[in-house]
């Protein structure tokens, strides 16, 4: 299929989008927003590599996806489906939520799908009094395979640390929306917003 590809699908149309990678100009950073406890020997330092690496840092919708694999749902009962309606929005909210939707998809992060799943879509206030749109997954969770995964002794982690003298702290934007996920398991994570 190309980017273009239109499919049929129960009297809806679904454009499918392409997987070729986007490309972007890169994210300016911003000085006024670094750290100014940072010794002003070390500050052009710091802005040069930022600069350097400046693709990797974004504002608003992730412009890239990590690049190191892909989520993987698995179904302990692949038959149990989530179909789930949507949750009661008000007229301001259902503008908000088409919004998100709307610059999501825009960004080839989401796009639209018949998938007989489907999870409702809610509003959450930020400290800022933006709106964050969250996914009530939690029917979908109930039936994913848990990954186990040991964590390892913190006392371990600390001495690795020893003789450090910088710690970068980096926030994910968006963090969920930087992570693919496999083709296969496409169909399980889909939302239902209006």
């Amino acid at each position: 299929m190309t980017s273009d590809s239109v499919v049929s699908c129960r009297d809806k149309v679904v454009r499918l989008t392409s997987n070729k990678p986007k490309t972007y100009t890169n994210y300016q950073i911003d000085s006024n927003k670094v750290n100014t406890d940072i010794p002003p020997e070390f500050r052009s330092r710091l802005m040069d590599l930022l600069s350097e690496y400046s693709s990797s840092f974004s504002s608003g919708v992730p412009k890239s996806r990590v690049t190191t694999g892909e989520l993987q749902i698995r179904l302990i009962d692949p038959s149990r489906t989530v179909k789930r309606r949507p949750y009661r929005l008000s007229a301001n909210e259902r503008e908000v939520v088409t919004a998100k939707v709307r610059e999501l998809e825009e960004a080839g992060i989401i796009k639209p799908s018949c998938s007989p799943f489907s999870s409702p879509v809610l509003l959450v206030k930020k400290k800022d009094d933006s709106d964050r749109m969250c996914v009530d997954y939690r029917e979908l969770n109930d039936n994913i395979v848990s990954d186990r995964f040991l964590l390892p002794l913190i006392e371990d982690l600390v001495s690795r640390l020893g003789g450090v003298t910088w710690f970068t702290c980096l926030d994910m934007l968006s963090g969920y929306h930087q992570i693919p996920v496999q083709p296969e398991s496409d169909r399980a994570h889909c939302i239902r917003h209006t």
